[in-house]
């Protein structure tokens, strides 16, 4: 449903629009979908402000193979943990752009929020995903993964660490939000990019704790 509230200002107050999340001002009234791993209850419900201290950030990247207008998305999330264990998204730089201008963007957040590694899918690319970025910042610690489970056994472990409480994110980031509530395997063709990233990201940060172990048991 698209009701955009900016054309009806002169009936709501300045207070009402100034409270409304961005996806409401563009009229992007969305529901959660049915059968979808992510609530908008579950995000809402543990966002936080304020940035603390972190133990580790890493930077989930899910590179796109072309730069064509019909081209998907760079997947680019920024995640931390924190002392008490707990999991914070700090940055969505998501992009449809060329390889160059993707790991442009992966630099930037990499120096912008000291990270410790970025963790990139070389399902598509192989090795030259790697080479991309150290060919732009040559001391990057880039670690390679494998998508050899589908990308709903993948997500399942992360989604229950929402589910639990334990991930919040630092602000709010439109674009991804709607891609994680509105993602069901058995319904979307579209590739998920944003959501593969920050899973990428959760999962190596949560990889020494058991957690996702635990709860996939």
């Amino acid at each position: 449903m698209l009701m955009n509230p900016q054309n009806n200002r002169e009936n709501l107050a300045e207070t009402t629009l100034a409270e409304l999340p961005e996806r409401l001002l563009e009229g992007n009234w969305l529901d959660d979908m049915e059968g979808a791993l992510w609530k908008r209850e579950m995000i809402d419900r543990f966002r936080i402000i304020n940035v603390t201290e972190f133990q580790r950030v890493v930077i989930g990247v899910d590179p796109a193979v072309t730069a064509t207008p019909g081209s998907d998305e760079t997947g680019i999330v920024v995640a931390g943990r924190d002392r008490k264990g707990e999991y914070h998204i700090l940055s969505d730089v998501s992009l449809k752009g060329t390889p160059l201008e993707w790991a442009r963007a992966v630099e930037k957040e990499y120096k912008r929020w000291n990270a410790d590694r970025v963790i990139c899918e070389t399902n598509n690319g192989g090795d030259l995903v790697a080479a991309n970025l150290r060919n732009v910042c040559r001391d990057i610690s880039c670690k390679s993964v494998n998508a050899a489970r589908g990308k709903i056994i993948r997500a399942e472990p992360i989604a229950a660490l929402y589910e639990l409480g334990k991930v919040h994110h630092v602000g709010r980031f439109p674009k991804l939000e709607d891609q994680l509530c509105g993602y069901n395997p058995a319904l979307n063709q579209s590739s998920p990019d944003r959501l593969d990233a920050l899973v990428w990201a959760l999962s190596e940060l949560s990889a020494g704790s058991g957690e996702c172990r635990a709860i996939m048991a």
